[in-house]
């Protein structure tokens, strides 16, 4: 039985896994033991308690694949290094997500993408009067939403560096959330770079200071690639995401997959778009392995069960590959039904240009929670 080894339990690992494991022997490392619903999180810092709801056990849902908890370390030609030791694969897929971009370091700087940031940052906010939130995006605007519907006599404030928020959003969207946020206190500052912190400041690009007991990083997040750049650093981008073709294999690689935030597609990085392209990696890893397309058969020049062939210096379209001579199945990418929550009870619903406010989008959300958990429970 062939050997697919997955880097990343998060929602693109975890359903390759539970798409493969039937029909291939499927080791999938994390460094957590768990799944998590990273959209829920947020939900976290109003209450820890709604974490667990949102964490499910890899070993409960996952009946035949083996469990590794550890960091990969190294990528090799056929093997990967955990530890002290080495899983070999005869596919491999990277799924090992986003780590934040964190402008500064402190003891009152939290990030804002794991239950376990929501953990250590619970207790400093009860304490704290005044939040500066980093970043409009998707998380900035989530975040200081909780954080305004539940911490009413504290003092909310929400920089970015464009004009408005949600920018890659539609106009509705954006200004609907601007309301909203405005209405329940939160204090936007726009056009506005935050570039290092003083003391209970942080300070931006103009000089101008604005105070903060907390302050949370929300300016995006950067691929967990490390483990790729010693043997080859020739598959990342520009970016430092994992160069792709249109089947998400890694170009210049022919049994490698990469999905979810590490992976070069130009799309938003979200939990719909990484569970899309696991299943595209499952169809097409079942396809070569019907078509008998190990290394080996496909012509490598190398020896050893990785893929042996070349690696290129400069990478092909986005949407040739390598697997494209046994008909994989290519990865669309298109924008999809986005929600923004806004605190429990009020959210945003954005499907194409068609943008819908209020309780609807929080129903939407709420909805979506259940959908997927009860897949994984």
């Amino acid at each position: 039985m062939k050997k697919v080894v997955i880097l990343g339990g998060g929602f693109a690992g975890s359903q390759v896994a539970l798409g493969l494991e039937r029909d291939f022997d499927v080791v999938l490392i994390d460094r957590k033991p768990y799944f998590e619903y990273t959209p829920g999180i947020l939900r976290g810092i109003q209450d820890l308690g709604a974490l667990e709801g949102l964490r499910v056990r890899h070993r409960d849902y996952l009946r035949k694949s083996e469990i590794v908890i550890g960091e990969v370390s190294e990528v090799r030609d056929g093997s990967v290094k955990v530890g002290n030791g080495l899983l070999e694969y005869d596919y491999l897929v990277i799924a090992s997500g986003g780590k934040s971009r964190a402008f500064f370091k402190g003891p009152r700087v939290f990030s804002a993408y794991h239950g376990k940031d929501m953990e250590k940052a619970f207790g400093p906010v009860q304490k704290a009067k005044k939040i500066v939130v980093v970043g409009g995006g998707l998380v900035g605007v989530e975040l200081a939403a909780e954080l305004a519907q539940k911490y009413v006599g504290k003092k909310v404030v929400l920089v970015h560096p464009g004009e408005e928020v949600l920018e890659r959003q539609e106009k509705r969207t954006r200004r609907l959330a601007a309301k909203w946020l405005r209405r329940h206190g939160v204090d936007l500052v726009l056009g506005e770079r935050v570039v290092r912190q003083a003391g209970k400041f942080v300070v931006c690009q103009s000089g101008r200071k604005l105070e903060a007991d907390v302050v949370f990083s929300c300016v995006g997040v950067g691929s967990n690639y490390e483990f790729l750049a010693r043997r080859f650093p020739g598959v990342l981008d520009e970016r430092q995401l994992v160069n792709v073709g249109g089947d998400l294999l890694v170009k210049g690689l022919g049994n490698v997959f990469a999905v979810g935030d590490v992976s070069s597609v130009r799309q938003e990085k979200t939990a719909q778009n990484a569970e899309l392209q696991a299943h595209v990696v499952v169809s097409n890893v079942k396809k070569l392995a019907r078509e008998n397309s190990s290394p080996s058969a496909r012509g490598s020049e190398g020896a050893g069960k990785a893929s042996g062939i070349k690696l290129q210096a400069k990478a092909d379209g986005e949407g040739s590959s390598l697997g494209g001579d046994v008909g994989l199945r290519t990865y669309k990418s298109g924008k999809r039904i986005m929600v923004v929550s806004l605190g429990s009870k009020s959210g945003i619903l954005e499907w194409r240009r068609l943008v819908v406010g209020g309780w609807i989008g929080a129903l939407a959300k709420w909805f979506t929670e259940k959908w997927v958990m009860r897949n994984y429970n």
